[in-house]
Formats: structure tokens, C-alpha cells, sequence
């Protein structure tokens, strides 16, 4: 299997597949280039949390206790899906979610590669929040759980404070991302 080139990928599911087979190389600078080619694709704020996204997903997969596959990687772009991509969505929500707020126990700690891609995600996550886009609940989860793995804590508790003092937003978000919470 060949990885296409970058240039002929010019919509948002060739772009999504292509950034799936990189994954599955662990080719992270093809991952974020193919993210930078969203600019023409995706409002702004949406590119930014995808890049986030990535970054995120880039320094705290290897730490999680659970197997890693391709579905971790599933970036939300193109219609809705269905079926079992669609379950998978759910439950990676939810797999975000507990690693944002640190349930998961974990096999490896965070090296300096690490908190470098999330210092990226920080700051691709904050573009996409003052881009006024509306950003899924998970955002705030891994933003507030980027700062507090570099050691940002006044910054997290900033976000998880949000996250209390908007409930009713914050709740409606998840609901849009990945259905009812029970």
C-alpha cells in the first residue's frame, strides 16, 4: 500500500483518509501537513482543533493501558458518519475524555516530544476557541489536560472552571459530538 501524494488530496474524506494511513505509519509530520491542507476545506476554527486534535492524540496515545488501532485516529471531517465508524466516534469521545482528565492508568509517562506536540495542541485549541467556531465539549477535556501536563495549571483550571460555569453549553456540545451522555 502507497501513501498518495498530499497534492491530490484536495477534499476533506481524501484528505481524512490519507491522515488515517499516516497514522497507521506513525508519519506525524504527513499527518499535520495533510491537516494544514484543510485551510481551503474547513473554517478555520475547525482546522485548528483538528490540528490540536492530532497533536493531542500524537503525545498521549503510547501512555494509554489500551490498544491502540486506526479508529483513535478518526478525524470528524465529511458528512456524518453511520454504523460502526459512527459507534467508534462515540467511543473515542469517551476514550478522549477520560485521558483529558487523566482516568486511564498509564504504561508510559510523557517524554519531551511529548509535551512539545502538546504545547502545540494548546495552542491550536485556543485559535479554534477564539475563532468563535463552535468547538466540541472534547476540546476543553484535552485543552485543560494539555496545560496540566506542561505544567500549566492556571491555565487548566481556567478550562475546567469553564467547563463548570457553562454546564449547560458545555453539556449541549458533548450531546452534539456524541449523543446523549447516558
Amino acid at each position: 500500500v502507497r501513501l498518495r501524494d498530499p497534492a491530490t488530496c484536495t477534499n476533506s474524506i481524501d484528505i481524512r483518509w490519507e491522515i488515517t494511513n499516516a497514522s497507521a505509519v506513525r508519519d506525524w509530520p504527513r499527518m499535520l501537513a495533510l491537516c494544514d491542507q484543510l485551510s481551503n476545506v474547513v473554517p478555520d476554527g475547525e482546522r485548528h482543533y483538528l490540528r490540536g486534535r492530532i497533536h493531542f492524540l500524537i503525545a498521549v496515545l503510547h501512555t494509554w493501558d489500551i490498544d491502540e488501532s486506526l479508529e483513535h485516529w478518526d478525524l470528524p471531517l465529511g458528512p456524518e458518519p453511520d454504523g460502526l465508524r459512527r459507534v467508534w466516534q462515540w467511543i473515542n469521545a469517551g476514550i478522549r475524555t477520560s485521558a483529558s482528565i487523566q482516568k486511564f492508568p498509564t504504561r508510559d509517562s510523557l517524554t519531551d516530544d511529548d509535551l512539545d506536540h502538546l504545547r502545540d495542541a494548546t495552542k491550536f485549541f485556543e485559535k479554534a476557541i477564539r475563532s468563535k467556531w463552535d468547538v466540541p465539549a472534547t476540546t476543553r477535556f484535552m485543552l485543560a489536560r494539555s496545560y496540566a501536563s506542561v505544567g500549566d495549571g492556571a491555565n487548566a483550571a481556567r478550562h475546567y472552571r469553564w467547563m463548570l460555569d457553562h454546564q449547560d453549553t458545555f453539556f449541549r456540545s458533548w450531546e452534539s459530538e456524541v449523543g446523549p451522555l447516558w
